[in-house]
């Protein structure tokens, strides 16, 4: 995995929001830690500090990363699995999270942090949790930033895989009993497994 490019702090602007509101997310993070009893201003763990992904971050979405590291250690304390995922495009108050079993909603904007790698998630991870894979021949013609669009623009395979089996369940089979039907059912339901991989 290459190593990411520092990169000065976003402005407002940047960080999409009007100047009247950009400091906003300042004080709802504020207003979040002392819910929390997380004391303020939030400390950045020294091993955050020289993690290169980290630097890359805007002070919005580092301060996500530190609400996502308290609340996967509160987890932990009360016997609950910590987190994995937590997509820092949101402000802290709303960062969908997840432990191992699951994954945020992935969407073009996605920006998707790994808790145990202290990373973001690039492109073609994003893909890959989506069940979508190419040829390296055909990654390697992608951005990692077209990757992840195109991962936040699509269906879900377990999505499209269900749709494809209610539409298998509701065929017409041209039978003459309901266990013939069920038999050609599975048939077919097999056959789709066998050769999806």
């Amino acid at each position: 995995v290459a190593k990411p490019k520092a990169k000065k702090e976003k402005s407002a602007v940047a960080e999409g929001l009007d100047l009247a509101s950009s400091g906003k997310w300042q004080q709802t993070h504020q207003q979040l830690a002392e819910a929390r009893g997380i004391p303020w201003p939030l400390q950045t763990p020294h091993e955050l500090e020289k993690n290169p992904w980290f630097d890359t971050l805007s002070l919005r979405e580092r301060e996500n990363v530190l609400f996502l590291m308290n609340e996967s250690a509160t987890n932990r304390a009360m016997g609950r699995a910590p987190l994995v995922y937590g997509d820092l495009y949101h402000s802290a108050n709303r960062t969908p999270s997840s432990g191992q079993q699951e994954v945020p909603t992935i969407l073009p904007s996605t920006k998707l942090w790994h808790l145990e790698r202290g990373r973001l998630l690039l492109g073609r991870e994003l893909l890959h949790l989506q069940g979508i894979r190419f040829n390296a021949e055909t990654m390697d013609k992608l951005s990692e930033t077209q990757m992840t669009d195109l991962a936040g623009n699509a269906f879900s395979s377990t999505v499209c895989l269900s749709i494809l089996i209610a539409i298998c369940m509701e065929l017409n089979y041209r039978t003459e009993s309901e266990s013939e039907q069920e038999g050609e059912t599975s048939a077919l339901l097999d056959h789709l497994a066998q050769n999806s991989t």
